[in-house]
């Protein structure tokens, strides 16, 4: 699957300038996919100087804030607890929210391999026990539609549900390795400040450049990769987008991997899937 996301990736800092001062909330389903957001999100606000919170407190959310609940289910009894904080969410009048659903909710789509555009979903069987996942998820998609028709500020994305395990670690741990490295290079520098260096003004210097004034992690945010890597921080961007300028009742594929997806094919069934991203690029920021 070829994506062109270059539209969108250029630009990332408009969208990070606009959740300055902001609250974002994580709320909906603890899984991997909120856990990879909530690391990605703080280490992208500490990047910029604690720019935005990052808080899980959907009963405390206001008019200023933004909100992702997260719908991948394991089970289909994760249903009724997502549909009561959607219940909440209702309740609330927040800046914008989006239900972080997954590209399972297409089913089963059988022939040749085609991309399918957001609405055009396969085959799922409300009475199989295997299709009770996909079946949870198209319910909690339709009541986020339903909130939007009724005027709530909700839209819909869906990620990769087979995005690998390793590769999210991979990514934490080349983050991890930044850091330790970073705090050798303060330790280093403080060294020199408390020992090997004379003047004031030199150990001044040193000082800033370990971040211990205020105001030195902002200067120096710029737009670095937030926890995950690189192809988690484009599926991250692309959902941000869609939290501030993407339409209400709106669904939007993000970036999945750079790949046909595919089922095991049965000699009688042969099951291809290949979603589309192109939506995204038709969301004009302004």
């Amino acid at each position: 699957m070829e994506l062109k996301q270059e539209k969108y990736l250029d630009s990332s800092e408009i969208l990070w300038e606009k959740l300055s001062g902001k609250r974002i909330i994580l709320a909906g389903i603890a899984g991997r996919q909120k856990e990879i957001f909530w690391q990605s999100l703080t280490y992208k606000s500490s990047q910029m100087g604690e720019a935005f919170e990052v808080s899980d407190d959907l009963a405390g959310a206001g008019e200023n804030d933004y909100v992702f609940l997260f719908g991948g289910m394991e089970h289909s009894s994760e249903l009724s607890g997502l549909l009561e904080e959607l219940k909440i969410l209702a309740q609330k009048k927040v800046a914008s929210a989006v239900l972080v659903s997954d590209n399972r909710v297409y089913g089963k789509v059988f022939g040749a391999g085609h991309k399918l555009s957001e609405y055009e979903l396969g085959y799922a069987c409300h009475t199989s026990a295997d299709d009770q996942v996909i079946t949870a998820i198209r319910m909690a998609e339709h009541l986020a539609y339903r909130m939007a028709e009724e005027g709530a500020p909700v839209r819909i994305v869906r990620v990769d549900a087979e995005a690998s395990r390793d590769d999210v670690k991979s990514g934490l741990r080349e983050q991890a390795d930044a850091e330790a490295s970073r705090d050798d290079v303060k330790s280093g520098l403080r060294e020199q400040a408390d020992a090997g260096v004379d003047s004031d003004d030199v150990k001044s210097d040193l000082r800033e450049q370990t971040g211990d004034k205020p105001g030195i992690a902002a200067a120096k945010s710029g737009t670095g990769t937030p926890a995950g890597g690189g192809a988690l921080t484009t599926v991250l961007e692309a959902a941000v987008k869609v939290l501030l300028f993407g339409a209400p009742g709106e669904v939007y594929n993000l970036p999945m991997q750079i790949k046909e997806q595919e089922t095991e094919p049965s000699p009688l069934s042969p099951l291809h899937i290949k979603t589309d991203a192109a939506k995204l690029e038709t969301i004009k920021m302004r």
